[in-house]
């Protein structure tokens, strides 16, 4: 291409150079050039105005990012990835949509919406710029991630192990390096695989010696206690986790403070340690639990609302323990009313969006489907408001059953459990097959004919995994809908690999999202 051409196209030399330069910046100093490229943009004349303004729109977006809601980032990207795309600045584009699955994941409510985010990603990689490239690479580190705050551990560690075996992980930052090691640490630690946990410790620390994030130096010292776990080495693990919390606690990082006192509340209730002990493992919960709140992280205040009601019923201490019970049961509830509302509210915007269009073409503005998939949520979403309030009584009268029965001396531990168990099972609201199934037919009407055209031999089970897939569910997250286990999921993703001829480096999620 020559430079009339490339004045043409509005891609000069000098723009996909600036274009470069803004991603180095992303990738090695979190953007700390930004504000300096941006006033180059503005002095550079010679180029497409509509790429300039976009350029600098996205140097802003990236820049104050933190002050966006999801919707409003979202609708920033959506607008950078169009025109990047048009200029076919793919990498950039790429860019674009990981920074919004980050954003996504950093409010550890829209994981649906940063899977989706990153299977944009991994598109835009198979299509225009290769499965080895840097920012494919941290797509695949930032699904392990997603996959871990879902509970699907196998998900993750394969994610994370992905990323670590292309190409471009020898080239990338220290950051990387080290969070790739120490979340497989952190993985293997919970799935109980004590060699590879040392062995990415190990890794990680190397990693850390050239890193040294502040923030996120606390999985060294969670790391390394675990590896004196596993040793048997008690003292040791309490005054890494004491180091720790020492170290964090003169710091803005309130919620490394709050982690810190829940894993020592974790280790004073661990069988085996001599120093096991009911009261320092309620209080180091409740210093937590008293963080989390004025952080509202809900998520994290749910998970140690359940180390506290479980400690308590380890211990026998039946009374604590319901009313922990109680209080975990209303949390959950809390979490699901408002994935519920983001749902809503989602649809909400596809309405107006669809609305401005339709006007714009002269036809009626509404959509009877839409409209009535909303109110069938708000319908909804009242039905839970009551079970919510039915639920509660059950709460009441179960705290006061087990309060009745605490100072018994024929009450049996094993009653103790079925109660818990009974109250457990009342609290969870989980979406049927069906839900998602229909969710998928009315979000993807032609999604089924489509995969028949393409796979004549599918069967019914493949079909339904290959739906649930296409929503964004994980295999954890599949296994649990169908009532079946990981493994046989797994199964059937293979089987559906084989029939898509798909090659080992490339995704079933990613294939999935293309078939319309």
């Amino acid at each position: 291409m020559n430079m009339n051409q490339e004045k043409k196209s509005g891609k000069t030399p000098l723009l996909k150079s600036i274009a470069s330069a803004i991603i180095d910046s992303i990738r090695k100093d979190q953007g700390k050039d930004l504000q300096g490229i941006a006033d180059s943009i503005k002095v550079y004349k010679d180029a497409n105005e509509q790429l300039k303004t976009e350029l600098i729109a996205f140097i802003n977006t990236y820049m104050q990012r933190k002050t966006f809601s999801p919707e409003e980032m979202k609708l920033r990207i959506d607008k950078h990835s169009r025109v990047f795309a048009k200029h076919k600045l793919f990498e950039l584009q790429a860019r674009a949509r990981l920074l919004l699955a980050n954003h996504y994941l950093a409010t550890y409510k829209h994981f649906a919406e940063c899977l989706q985010e990153l299977i944009a990603v991994e598109l835009i990689a198979q299509k225009h710029i290769g499965l080895h490239h840097m920012v494919h690479c941290e797509a695949l580190f930032t699904k392990g991630s997603v996959y871990f705050f879902q509970g699907d551990l196998e998900g993750s560690t394969k994610a994370i192990e992905l990323a670590q075996s292309l190409k471009s992980f020898a080239l990338a930052t220290h950051e990387l390096h080290y969070k790739s090691h120490i979340n497989l640490a952190r993985n293997y630690s919970l799935m109980s695989q004590f060699s590879k946990l040392k062995y990415h410790v190990e890794m990680a620390e190397k990693s850390w010696v050239h890193y040294q994030g502040i923030y996120d130096k606390a999985a060294v010292y969670v790391r390394r206690a675990d590896v004196l776990k596993y040793e048997k080495d008690w003292n040791g693990a309490y005054n890494v986790l004491k180091e720790g919390l020492e170290f964090y606690k003169p710091t803005q990082f309130k919620l490394r403070v709050a982690e810190f006192h829940k894993e020592i509340g974790v280790l004073f209730s661990l069988d085996g340690n001599p120093k096991k002990d009911f009261m320092s493992a309620t209080q180091s919960f409740e210093e937590a639990l008293k963080i989390s709140r004025e952080l509202s992280i809900a998520r994290l205040e749910a998970a140690i609302l359940m180390n506290l009601w479980q400690t308590a019923l380890h211990f026998q201490e039946w009374k604590i323990c319901a009313e922990r019970l109680i209080e975990h049961g209303e949390i959950l509830e809390k979490i699901n009313q408002e994935e519920l509302s983001i749902h809503i509210k989602k649809l909400e915007q596809f309405e107006k969006e669809e609305q401005i269009k339709l006007m714009s073409e002269g036809k009626p503005t509404y959509n009877k489907a839409m409209l009535e998939e909303v109110v069938k949520l708000r319908e909804d979403n009242e039905e839970l408001k009551k079970k919510n309030t039915y639920y509660q009584k059950i709460f009441v009268e179960l705290d006061s059953v087990i309060e009745r029965i605490s100072n018994s001396n024929t009450i049996r531990y094993s009653m103790i459990q079925e109660l818990a168990k009974i109250s457990d099972k009342t609290k969870r609201n989980i979406s049927t097959l069906d839900a998602y199934l229909a969710d998928c037919e009315e979000r993807y009407p032609a999604f089924s004919r489509t995969l028949v055209q393409l796979l004549p031999s599918i069967t019914p089970m493949e079909m339904k995994v290959a739906k649930l897939i296409r929503i964004g569910l994980n295999t954890q997250s599949i296994a649990t809908v169908c009532g079946v286990t990981v493994k046989s999921i797994e199964n059937h993703r293979i089987k559906l690999r084989k029939k898509c001829n798909l090659k080992p480096e490339q995704s079933l999620s990613t294939y999935m999202a293309t078939v319309k």
